[in-house]
This record gives structure tokens, sequence and C-alpha cells, in this order.
């Protein structure tokens, strides 16, 4: 017997058994070296995966990055967990607080206010002399100086009458 076909042949029952025994065996390492290699597959996918998920997650954290703000958005990016939304929250919650914080130290550092001052009294003319040279509308009305003196001292003794219209 040298040949599989003369064994085939002479044997056929001891034949088929080898096979089958063979075929079995096969099949199973087969299966097993299938299932390593789509195991295998299947890790590097999910690593793939998985690798640009944290990649997109970190992104999306820097993404919420206010001036002031790197070290905490430092800490969100790097803790495996903190999503964009909730670094948004974060940081506004940050924002908030670093506001009030400045707010109150403004107000801290402001000097008292100043007590409001009146205005300065209106200088009325002590002297007609005065009363001349400061009102436009006496000089524009009368001639002179002596003029409007004389007018003055006339309405103070009630020799003047100021006539109106009639309405």
């Amino acid at each position: 017997m040298n040949t599989l076909e003369e064994l085939q042949e002479k044997y056929p029952k001891i034949y088929q058994a080898v096979f089958d025994k063979g075929h079995a065996e096969g099949f199973e390492a087969g299966k097993k070296k299938a299932g390593e290699t789509v195991r295998e597959e299947g890790i590097q996918e999910g690593i793939t995966r998985g690798a640009e998920t944290e990649r997109e997650r970190i992104r999306a954290v820097e993404a919420q990055l206010i001036p002031g703000h790197e070290d905490l958005i430092a800490s969100l990016k790097f803790d495996g967990e903190t999503t964009g939304e909730q670094a948004a929250v974060k940081v506004l919650q940050a924002e908030k607080t670093l506001r009030a914080s400045v707010r109150q130290n403004m107000a801290d550092d402001a000097p008292a206010p100043v007590p409001h001052a009146s205005a300065p009294e209106a200088k009325s003319p002590k002297t007609p002399q005065e009363k001349w040279d400061t009102d436009e509308s006496l000089r524009a009305e009368f001639a002179d100086f002596d003029t409007w003196q004389a007018y003055e001292n006339a309405m103070a003794k009630g020799r003047v009458k100021l006539l109106t219209g009639r309405k």
C-alpha cells in the first residue's frame, strides 16, 4: 500500500474513519484558529474605535476652553470621563465663581464714595455797577450806565410805570 487510492479501494471503512477524523480535527483546528483571528481582529477594532472615541471626547472638552480656565480643561480632558457638555457646565460654573470673586474684590478695594457737593450759590451783583457789567440784556436796552441808573432810581421811587399789553 503505497498510495491513498489503494487504501481507499482495499479498506474503504478505515479510509472513511481516518478521513472523518482528520476532517473533524482540521475543522476544529481551523475553527479555533479562525476564532482567534476574529477575536484578535475584534480586539484591534475595539482598540481603534475606543481610541477614536477618546480623541473625540478630548476634542469636545478642549472646545469648551475659555481663556483663564486652561488648568480646568487640562484636568477634565485627561480624567477619561467628562464629556464636552459636562466640561461646558464646569467651565461656566468656574467663570461665574471667578466673576463673583472679581466683583467682590473690586467692591472691597473701591474707595468710599464722595458725599454730594452742592452747587455753589450764584452771586448776585452787590453794586449797581456789578449788575450792569454782568447783565448783557441791560446793556442792550439802555445806552449807557447812567441812563439805566436813572431808570432804576425812578422805579424805586415809583415815578415810572411799566405799560404792558392788554389781553
